[in-house]
């Protein structure tokens, strides 16, 4: 998959030809590691985009477009997928698979009560680590100090 000008890293798009959605992304050094990347846990079905993930799902590989859409130096890619994210109003579901609305950024995503069930749990396990409470006591108490309780 040529890029424009032979850039490597840049915008890129998922287009459903069925019904036009689309998801917009950026890759910042590799389109083609990037979209392989896609495709490789589409077709496992891991993707971490449920929507996009269900659309494979049912609509199968044949209809589903991977394009370049622009090319850009990696600093820009954040900014001109936003752009594009935009322009096609893809993080509205009637128009695309965009679940954040914010190129680069979590903020505004809602994650269902079994995800924060499972972050709870990792997190519980890691702070039950004694490497993990001796860095985070190492890093809240000054030689100064006297200990918090």
């Amino acid at each position: 998959m040529p890029s424009p000008k032979g850039w490597k890293s840049g915008v890129y798009c998922i287009l459903n030809t069925i019904n036009g959605k689309r998801y917009i992304g950026s890759a910042a050094r590799c389109f083609k590691g990037r979209l392989a990347d896609h495709k490789l846990r589409l077709k496992s079905k891991t993707h971490a985009n449920r929507y996009l993930q269900n659309a494979w799902n049912k609509y199968g590989e044949k209809a589903f477009q991977f394009m370049v859409i622009t090319g850009c130096c990696p600093s820009l890619c954040i900014e001109i997928e936003q752009q594009y994210i935009d322009l096609y109003n893809s993080s509205n579901s009637k128009f695309g698979y965009n679940i954040c609305p914010r190129a680069g950024s979590r903020l505004g995503t809602k994650l269902s009560p079994e995800v924060c069930a499972k972050f709870s749990i990792i997190s519980k396990e890691k702070m039950n680590r004694p490497e993990v409470r001796a860095k985070l006591s190492a890093g809240t108490i000054r030689g100064d100090e006297e200990p918090r309780t």
